[in-house]
């Protein structure tokens, strides 16, 4: 209970347009004593990615300091092995652009847009995640991830936030890009099976020692 509490004060802060189709969005929900069902989920499924060339930063050149977290995101994407799509990054002094939130990812056309309306470390790897399953996991992915975590459904507008597959997907993959190893809780473990059936990338967290 207490964990749900908490999930639902960070998931106020970071929004998915409604309006998105088969918008991802943070939430970590699970059963206990389930059995493990470790695997890789089909990556090849997802029909409508175009040709990707990664993570693009827009507005940054006056601000290195900015420019320097930001980078340092994207590269702990890939010291973990999860090849981020082409998506656009721009931060804002304001939360207008985010809807009143911290950060907002939008998928109007091609290439999905992510807006970051404050510097809270979680935010952007979380907008990020969400760009990285949209264009890797299939509906079948989706169906398979929804059950094996006992969740109400991948996206559905009436279910609580945590509910939501594709919050618990991006919550999952945001937290085992910690680069300090947490004590090896029932959590923390359900956590890294979490990340590691989505991935099929074993997680920094697997041994112990995140780098």
């Amino acid at each position: 209970m207490a964990l749900r509490i908490i999930l639902a004060l960070i998931l106020s802060a970071i929004a998915f347009p409604t309006d998105a189709p088969g918008a991802p969005s943070i939430g970590f929900a699970s059963p206990t004593g389930a059995q493990s069902t470790t695997r890789r989920l089909s990556t090849a499924a997802a029909s409508h990615s175009p040709t990707w060339t990664g993570p693009q930063l827009v507005g940054l050149d006056n601000d290195p300091d900015r420019s320097a977290t930001a980078q340092g995101v994207i590269d702990r994407f890939a010291e973990v092995g999860l090849e981020l799509p082409m998506v656009t990054i721009e931060y804002y002094e304001a939360t207008d652009p985010c809807n009143g939130h911290d950060g907002l990812i939008r998928f109007a056309g091609p290439t999905p847009a992510i807006s970051i309306c404050s510097d809270l470390a979680y935010v952007l790897p979380h907008e990020l995640a969400h760009a990285w399953v949209y264009v890797n996991l299939s509906e079948v992915d989706k169906a398979d991830y929804v059950k094996r975590w006992d969740l109400a459904s991948w996206d559905g507008t009436s279910d609580d936030w945590s509910d939501r597959g594709t919050e618990h997907a991006a919550f999952v993959i945001q937290q085992n890009l910690k680069t300090t190893a947490p004590r090896m809780t029932s959590t923390w473990r359900e956590r890294v099976e979490a990340f590691e059936m989505l991935t099929g990338v074993e997680s920094p967290l697997s041994s112990g020692a995140a780098g």
